[in-house]
């Protein structure tokens, strides 16, 4: 789990500023490092055309070929995701519905009082599914920072996510993220907070408790599960709008576990 920095939480390698400076063998002797050292373009436009004639890129998503290699999703996927279906949507879980619905749907009416509002970005299936899947299972850790950008981009949600003072990734327990290498929420939050310039907080709770996966489980057993799952670590600023940031809501269980123990601390 990442500290914040700047308000923003950052997992990249640690680069030094121009004002920093690093002692060499010499004594007396230091070096301020105030750039790196970079190959001229035209060598790295080779290279890359090389590599692409080799390595042809595909989309993370669908695998299909895609023209450019800084892409990291297709045209169709990108398409696809984030989309507005055009259809009314309950206003609590964002789950579709017949009618306007204010106060919660046939989903979300047996929900704990918070999450107070469930923003999603789509239904899990086609390419959101699939992109998931590859950031989750599939190592491509480069997908979250798309995700979260295109999420924060989706014109519905702005009155929204104007009203969040800061984002709080969905923790994992650090058992499975040493497995897994990273929190694939807390990727997806990080390119969310820049995109929105919102703080990013990953200090505020923690996982304290390994449960089963949460697939495996019906409703009333996923509440169970995650009973006492979490910890308040810090305490949020005195009146603040958290928004918790995770990849995939089912029956909010783990949204409301882990929203309940933050309120407990607000």
């Amino acid at each position: 789990m990442c500290p914040p920095w700047n308000g923003i939480c950052s997992s990249s390698p640690y680069e030094p500023t121009p004002e920093q400076a690093f002692p060499l063998d010499r004594p007396g002797l230091c070096v301020v490092v105030a750039s790196r050292v970079t190959i001229p373009t035209p060598i790295v436009s080779l290279g890359r055309s090389v590599l692409d004639f080799v390595y042809p890129p595909h989309c993370c998503a669908c695998r299909a070929p895609i023209i450019c290699a800084s892409d990291i999703l297709c045209v169709d996927c990108r398409s696809q995701i984030g989309s507005n279906p055009g259809t009314t949507v309950c206003q609590r879980c964002c789950c579709p519905s017949r009618q306007p619905v204010d106060g919660g749907c046939h989903h979300c009416s047996s929900w704990q009082e918070v999450p107070e509002r469930v923003l999603i970005m789509g239904p899990f299936e086609g390419a959101l599914q699939a992109s998931i899947h590859a950031l989750k299972f599939g190592r491509k850790r480069q997908l979250a920072k798309e995700v979260g950008r295109m999420f924060a981009g989706i014109p519905a949600f702005a009155a929204d996510f104007a009203e969040i003072d800061v984002l709080v990734p969905i923790p994992l327990h650090p058992s499975r993220q040493r497995e897994r290498g990273y929190n694939q929420s807390e990727l997806i939050a990080a390119g969310l907070a820049r995109r929105l310039d919102k703080p990013l907080r990953c200090d505020l709770v923690r996982r304290v408790r390994v449960t089963a996966q949460q697939a495996t489980l019906d409703a009333s057993r996923r509440r169970d599960n995650l009973r006492e799952a979490f910890e308040a670590v810090e305490i949020p600023p005195s009146g603040a709008r958290i928004g918790l940031v995770d990849d995939v809501v089912t029956t909010a269980a783990t949204m409301g576990s882990c929203a309940q123990t933050a309120a407990r601390r607000t």
